[in-house]
């Protein structure tokens, strides 16, 4: 929730970006087995995960809280950063459900 809270926003949006998109990535392997485009599938995560992934390589847009913000961030690097610490985040989770 506080993901989609910042990218609304668009305050902190490689933040709000890492964390929708490592939340999406869970949820993409719990609802694996359902298929795609079954209506029991993954479908609505992997949109959640594309837009926050451009998200956080575009940055906020001219309407967001951080436009023109010394504190923006956005490029390759911030997008790269956000994605990588999304599956760190991701497969942390998956491998303490697993054990636990």
């Amino acid at each position: 929730m506080s993901g989609g809270i910042l990218l609304a926003l668009g305050a902190l949006s490689p933040l709000g970006a890492a964390i929708v998109l490592g939340t999406s990535i869970v949820i993409i392997h719990t609802t694996f087995g359902g298929g795609l485009l079954t209506g029991q599938g993954y479908e609505m995560a992997l949109l959640f995960a594309t837009v926050a992934a451009a998200l956080a390589f575009t940055g906020p847009g001219r309407f967001s809280v951080d436009y023109r913000r010394p504190w923006a961030r956005s490029g390759l690097v911030w997008g790269v950063t956000a994605v990588v610490a999304a599956v760190v985040a991701a497969v942390i989770t998956l491998v303490l459900a697993a054990v636990l």
